[in-house]
């Protein structure tokens, strides 16, 4: 597995992280849809125009994991009730990638986050 250095400082929280990413780099994928709701979270990568579930999640797991990424991003506190969006770089090997966050809430409770995976050459 490459390894996913920029995100590292997470890791503790969330030992899936560099797993998900690196999944998605794998799949050719150009977003990872995280849907967090009160009885499950799931986990999906759109690759090829085709959505496909790659976890299912405990729900407090997948809200640290939306909260490590957008404090790692933004270097704020991630806030599931509102929108919010938050860009930075990382690297997958060798590939660099901007990374695009954008959530939303969920009603009644939740959110939905989609992160897009841009090439950065």
């Amino acid at each position: 597995m490459n390894c996913i250095t920029a995100l590292s400082q997470v890791k503790p929280a969330l030992p899936e992280l560099d797993d998900v990413l690196q999944a998605a780099v794998n799949a050719a994928a150009s977003r990872i849809y995280l849907s967090a709701r009160a009885d499950k979270a799931i986990v999906r990568i759109l690759a090829n125009a085709e959505l496909q579930e790659y976890a299912v999640w405990p729900t407090p797991q997948l809200r640290q994991f939306a909260t490590d990424l957008y404090q790692l991003a933004a270097d704020e506190e991630f806030d599931e009730s509102i929108p919010q969006d938050a860009t930075f770089e990382h690297h997958v090997g060798d590939i660099r990638y901007q990374l695009k966050f954008c959530s939303l809430p969920a009603y009644p409770v939740g959110f939905d986050m989609c992160i897009l995976l841009i090439v950065d050459n």
